[in-house]
């Protein structure tokens, strides 16, 4: 009986100990293997952050992309309506695009300091959009992604003109 009564309390103390390993490591692998992932919208705003001074304030409601890859005629009239925009607080500037593809002289041409001219094309390198894109903000983090291209152009526009204005 004694004997009985030995194994058995050997038999509880290794559970109970193995039980606090096992949770222990549960936890552990919990903690350190199940970080926050970073979303697909944060991890291009970090991408764009490391080119780019963007300096968003509260005001800031939208960062508009101009680049040259796409449809030309869209990216062209894109950048001739953003141009009207160019004084506007809500709005940060990037421009990569090539000079020889795209006109965007009034962007050149302006002191702006919401405007960052990617002249190298660095940008457009490194982190590839299929065309000029508008990024809506919400809180210093991008809400919405709108690429300028054929489909559905006016509509697009309509909508971006009603979000910076």
């Amino acid at each position: 009986m004694t004997r009985m009564k030995l194994i058995t309390t050997n038999m509880r103390y290794i559970t109970s100990r193995l039980s606090k390993y096992l949770l222990t490591g549960i936890l552990a692998l919990t903690f350190f293997c199940c970080k926050t992932q970073k979303s697909e919208k944060e991890k291009l705003m970090d991408e764009l952050s490391k080119f780019v001074n963007l300096e968003l304030t509260n005001d800031t409601k939208a960062i508009i992309l101009i680049n040259d890859n796409g449809c030309t005629s869209c990216n062209q009239k894109f950048c001739d309506i953003m141009a009207k925009q160019i004084n506007n607080i809500k709005c940060r500037f990037i421009v990569s695009a090539n000079p020889n593809g795209l006109d965007f002289s009034a962007f050149l041409n302006n002191k702006n300091p919401a405007i960052f001219i990617d002249k190298h094309q660095v940008l457009g390198r490194t982190v590839k959009f299929a065309s000029s894109t508008f990024f809506s903000l919400s809180d210093k983090s991008i809400d919405t992604l709108i690429e300028i291209n054929p489909n559905e152009y006016e509509s697009k526009i309509n909508f971006i003109l009603s979000q910076i204005n």
